[in-house]
């Protein structure tokens, strides 16, 4: 699930719920 974070420097490694990419 992390890997949404490596995709997304400027994403938190919690933030990706917040984005939207991934929500697992």
């Amino acid at each position: 699930v992390n890997q949404y974070a490596s995709l997304c420097p400027q994403v938190p490694f919690g933030g990706y719920k917040q984005s939207g990419i991934g929500r697992e």
